[in-house]
């Protein structure tokens, strides 16, 4: 579990082929948290699984390839890094479980006076799971959205998310890895059991 809030930038150094899928490692850049063998790490937001204790080295599935934008990393890439969340953790942000259900295309980035604000092009079934100034998770942020449509959504990013996530430098069409309330997807598939 985890709470959105990025602990720290990383860059991606090595990736390479596996017959598992692909074996990713990161450069902490100095990142204080030093993760035990087996320990949670939210990678852009997707829970990866540390296989070297002290080091950032995580196998990546064909499903997570699949869902998420970490097929597409390469060496010197930065990426949002958070550690699971504890019982002693101070808890803001929102709960995130770490489990991306697919990307968005940035579809619009408009600066203004107070930060900027990111048009994400989610999909209808992300979409319909949104209420405005709920909940979403962008690359592992937590973030609320702003405003939505049947296929998108919205959310402003002030200076510090700007200056401390990887959202700072995101362009047009870029994919992020997009995850929803889990309240919502629990309430929407007990309904869509309930309807059928």
């Amino acid at each position: 579990m985890f709470t959105g809030l990025i602990e720290h930038i990383g860059r991606v150094a090595e990736t390479a082929e596996t017959p598992a899928g692909r074996r990713l490692v990161l450069d902490s850049c100095d990142w204080a948290h030093v993760p035990a063998d087996g320990a949670s790490i939210a990678v852009n937001g997707c829970c990866l699984t540390v296989v070297a204790g002290g080091s950032l080295a995580f196998d990546v599935i064909p499903q997570t390839l699949e869902l998420t934008n970490l097929g597409t990393l390469q060496p010197g890439d930065r990426v949002n890094l958070e550690a699971a969340a504890t019982m002693a953790t101070r808890f803001d942000g929102h709960l995130v479980q770490g489990h991306v259900e697919g990307t968005g295309a940035v579809a619009s980035v408009i600066d203004d006076d107070t930060g900027r604000r990111l048009r994400v092009e989610v999909g209808e079934a992300a979409a319909r799971l949104c209420v405005a100034q709920g909940s979403i998770t962008l690359q592992g942020v937590s973030l609320t959205v702003a405003d939505l449509g049947e296929d998108w959504i919205e959310v402003a990013l002030i200076p510090a998310t700007l200056e401390h996530t990887t959202l700072g430098q995101v362009q047009v069409s870029d994919r992020l890895n997009v995850e929803t309330d889990m309240f919502a997807r629990h309430v929407a598939r007990l309904l869509d059991k309930l309807q059928g």
